[in-house]
């Protein structure tokens, strides 16, 4: 079983694309590869903020290839909230009073933050409120399937070992949990998340709405 994540900080990634990172996972199971080869073209990917309207919504608009498939879609603000939605779930958009996802088409989601309805609701649990004036950090993730062929691999001549059972006298040690659950699993993965924190300039539209 090997597992291979190929971390792309800011410095691989155009600034003005708004992403701030990029994870390429690929995993399959029971598979010998010689050489792994993946070509990531990162301009491609955008997160585009615009400013904040007169009633204290902010629009970011998430872009990629049209080839690429989206598969989930997550939203945080900190710890108080969170909005997470798959093409199967919601298949054109999912609404919450705090943010809203909408699938634009192939390539493009537009994700609504209402900061209003989120501190009017969430504002009374920080130890010290937000005030206009304050920068408030909301995350965004979209995790993406890779086209078909994107990683171009070497099969290596490698065998694994026939495999002799054998009886072993014992019993499995579960006393610290369930030893089931680290079991590799058996199922390939291939994906994609790009990552970027919205840093929000707050204002008075945004937080007198409490």
């Amino acid at each position: 079983h090997s597992f291979i994540g190929i971390d792309l900080t800011q410095s691989f990634i155009p600034k003005e694309n708004g992403i701030q990172n990029i994870f390429y996972s690929w995993y399959k199971p029971g598979f010998r590869a010689e050489e792994l080869s993946v070509t990531i073209d990162t301009s491609q990917f955008f997160c585009i903020t615009y400013p904040a309207s007169d009633s204290g919504i902010i629009q970011c608009d998430l872009l990629f290839p049209p080839d690429w498939e989206e598969k989930k879609v997550w939203v945080c603000f900190e710890r108080n909230f969170a909005l997470t939605s798959t093409p199967g779930e919601h298949p054109h958009e999912l609404r919450a009073k705090e943010a809203t996802i909408i699938r634009e088409g192939k390539g493009k989601i537009t994700i609504f933050l209402t900061l209003p309805d989120f501190f009017r609701r969430w504002n009374k649990t920080y130890t010290r409120p937000w005030r206009a004036g304050d920068v408030y950090p909301v995350e965004l993730s979209l995790t993406l399937l890779p086209p078909e062929n994107f990683t171009q691999v070497t099969l290596s001549d490698k065998k694994d070992p026939p495999f002799i059972p054998n009886h072993y006298e014992g019993k499995v040690d579960a006393s610290k949990g369930d030893p089931y659950l680290f079991i590799p699993s058996v199922e390939p993965l291939e994906e994609i998340i790009i990552e970027t924190t919205i840093h929000i300039p707050l204002t008075d539209a945004m937080i007198d709405s409490l």
